[in-house]
């Protein structure tokens, strides 16, 4: 790698006159006198490092950086400092901030654009802050083209004004780590999401057309938003095989009957609601449940009201956990007789409950990789068991344990067999951790089992 040259810029610098201006009079413009014409520009050269401007990182070659260039931008000298050469440098040292900054914005939202990831825009502007910040990381090259400063040589009250022109090259590949390392764009693609239905209008029965059409837009809805979308008819084959394995009749499923083969696969489709364990086969499935029910269809004083709920709920170290909800309804004038209306208006009412939820997901996801950050981070307090030991082993263990460097001991519990600490770091290292470390002395605790969701770690051989 080669480094940017260092050192002084020869800046050529243009300093014009102010004259007042000529007073025209009828007839040629020729006949002004040369005293009344503007004077030549005077040209003035300056010496500014650009090390004191704005420090140079090593170039790399990559094709994957984005450049901005910026042509021409101005700004006044401040006329009170007496130092003619700082008040000229802070002015460009200005300049140079403010597009490092806006070379920045624009690398990010570059990278949002390619990603095609939401993003949280106050988490956003922190998060590229923070790395414009930290220039030297991913600035790979940068180069003031040119310096000029105008000076006004009649009108001493006239501040003179620098003009700058400067290139940017942004790692767009290191700005893309940070930015979804932290929390700017939330990686919405990795989760594969999957959308099930419920029809809970007890006096009607199943619309199929209103179904198809809930169902379709809620997952266009999150397609659009950069969610991978498990469609029902790419897992029907498997789901139907878990059918007859535990001996259900998949007959209906392909029914001749319409109505009764769309209501097998609709029953079909809500898998948590058709198996007993639906969650965890869902979850070879996908990662993200969207849960949509129809509760309300219905006609009263000539007007029709569709009411419906959604959830959301993230498959996660084994849990299913929730993650958002959203409720909308509408009401409208009713058409008699007419199925596009119907049909219209639950469409509305699906696209307001989709763009509701999305972004309340989005911002759990983003949340919870903050929060397991932090929990990784930080100090919490684990209480290990160990079952099936003598009272004379257990005290040995809690004698070891107390003497540990890698947590803090905070007691035992002879009577549950229970140890406290406190350890910053995961549970899963603490498990292995202790593990070793009694394996090392001579103690045999077996190997530790826990939930992610919990702070404690059961030790048994049996």
């Amino acid at each position: 790698m080669k480094y940017l040259a260092k050192g002084s810029l020869i800046v050529t610098t243009m300093v014009a006159a102010l004259a007042f201006p000529p007073i025209t009079l009828a007839g040629n413009h020729d006949d002004v006198s040369e005293s009344q014409k503007p004077p030549p520009p005077k040209i003035q050269t300056l010496n500014l490092n650009q090390d004191e401007l704005l420090s140079p990182t090593q170039p790399n070659s990559s094709d994957d950086e984005y450049l901005a260039v910026y042509e021409n931008i101005r700004s006044e000298v401040d006329k009170t400092v007496s130092d003619k050469d700082k008040a000229r440098k802070d002015a460009v040292r200005s300049i140079i901030v403010d597009l490092k900054q806006r070379a920045f914005r624009e690398a990010a939202e570059k990278v949002n654009q390619e990603v095609a990831q939401p993003m949280d825009l106050t988490q956003f502007n922190q998060v590229v802050n923070r790395a414009s910040n930290n220039y030297l990381r991913f600035i790979k090259e940068w180069k003031i083209t040119k310096q000029l400063v105008e000076t006004q040589t009649v009108s001493s009250s006239t501040p003179e004004v620098v003009q700058v022109s400067a290139f940017f090259k942004i790692d767009k590949v290191a700005l893309r780590k940070i930015l979804i390392s932290e929390g700017g764009i939330t990686a919405v693609a990795k989760y594969r999401t999957y959308v099930e239905l419920f029809w809970n209008v007890q006096d009607k029965d199943i619309h199929p057309e209103v179904i198809a059409t809930i169902i379709g837009n809620v997952e266009d809805q999150f397609r659009q938003a950069g969610y991978e979308v498990v469609e029902f008819e790419q897992i029907k084959g498997d789901l139907v095989a878990l059918l007859k394995k535990q001996g259900k009749n998949d007959a209906d499923v392909y029914a001749n009957d319409e109505l009764k083969r769309f209501k097998a696969n609709l029953e079909l489709r809500n898998i948590d609601k058709s198996f007993v364990n639906g969650k965890r086969i869902l979850a070879d499935y996908a990662d993200l449940l969207v849960g949509v029910t129809v509760n309300i269809i219905e006609v009263q004083n000539n007007e029709l009201t569709v009411r419906m709920t959604s959830n959301a709920t993230l498959f996660e170290q084994g849990q299913w956990l929730k993650l958002a909800s959203s409720d909308y309804g509408k009401t409208v004038p009713h058409v008699r007789g007419s199925t596009a209306n119907l049909i219209a208006v639950a469409k509305q009412v699906t696209l307001a409950i989709s763009k509701d939820l999305e972004p309340k997901v989005r911002k759990q996801l983003g949340q919870r990789k903050s929060v397991t950050k932090i929990q990784k981070s930080q100090e919490r307090d684990f209480s290990l068991i160990f079952k099936g030991i003598d009272k004379g082993t257990f005290n040995e263990i809690k004698t070891r344990l107390s003497k540990g460097s890698k947590w803090q001991f905070n007691g035992a519990d002879f009577k549950t067999r229970g140890i406290h600490l406190a350890y910053e770091g995961s549970i899963d290292a603490l498990s292995d951790l202790i593990q070793i470390y009694l394996e090392g002395a001579g103690i045999t605790p077996g190997i530790g089992e826990y939930s992610g969701s919990r702070n404690r770690i059961i030790f048994s051989n049996d």
